[in-house]
């Protein structure tokens, strides 16, 4: 086993201000030096724990209901749904895992907890590494924000429409009126307005947690409609994929 890999294999949680450095090896402090980032030093700048972390990297992980959620678009969705959700948790799961042991294995755990670059001039760590150059990765990241933005601002809003004419929530029935094709205008007006206080906000860290805990919601619902529904024996309930309580 690498070396690396095996040394960051298990956590390492800092409190806020903590200094970043690697185990085993002390820091020596100039005479006249504070610790601060505005010196050569590089400090945490939140208090991290295993929870937080995952709450930060499950939003990115969430795009497997997107097919769902755009159920009334597909031509035969209970064929579409199980294969593309599968499909979609297989790949995901492929390239996720893959990407945290490559990067497990190929960079120090002090620079991957410098969270801003500094030690690398300001960079992205993953971008040191890139090719040709660095901006591959800036690139890839824009269009790949943009397009899991697009893709909620399109899934979200119809998801929205769907429950607002079934007249679950009474209150939410405005939302279902939308254009004669069909487009929900006033649900995607809701969602703009909701993406927009994320944004205004301005801490991915702070937005992140809040995301995971709507998700993890969906995710609980969507499960216990499925039992309840195999408990009760609905005579609608009639999915076709054998699985589907998996």
């Amino acid at each position: 086993m690498s070396g690396i890999l095996k040394e960051n294999l298990f956590g390492n949680y800092l409190e806020k201000g903590d200094l970043v450095a690697k185990k085993g090896i002390a820091t020596v402090e100039g005479p006249d030096d504070t610790l601060t980032n505005s010196n050569r030093y590089v400090l945490a700048d939140i208090t991290s724990f295993f929870t937080l972390l995952v709450g930060i990297y499950f939003p990115s992980v969430t795009g497997i209901m997107a097919g769902s959620n755009r159920s009334g678009d597909l031509r035969d969705a209970q064929k579409s749904i199980p294969i593309g959700t599968i499909m979609a948790i297989t790949t995901t799961s492929i390239v996720y895992m893959s990407a945290v042991i490559l990067f497990g294995a190929c960079i120090e755990g002090v620079v991957l907890r410098d969270k801003f670059g500094e030690g690398v001039n300001g960079n992205l760590v993953i971008g040191t590494l890139a090719w040709p150059s660095p901006w591959v990765i800036v690139i890839g990241s824009f269009f790949s924000t943009c397009g899991a933005g697009l893709q909620s601002l399109t899934g979200a809003p119809r998801l929205m429409q769907a429950i607002s004419r079934d007249g679950v929530v009474p209150i939410l029935r405005v939302f279902g009126h939308g254009k004669a094709n069909g487009e929900p205008t006033w649900a995607l007006l809701l969602t703009a307005g909701i993406c927009e206080i994320g944004i205004l906000i301005a801490s991915l860290d702070a937005v992140a947690p809040i995301l995971s805990m709507f998700f993890l919601m969906c995710y609980m619902f969507v499960n216990l409609a499925c039992a309840l529904q195999t408990l009760l024996r609905t005579p609608n309930w009639r999915p076709r994929f054998n699985y589907y309580h998996w």
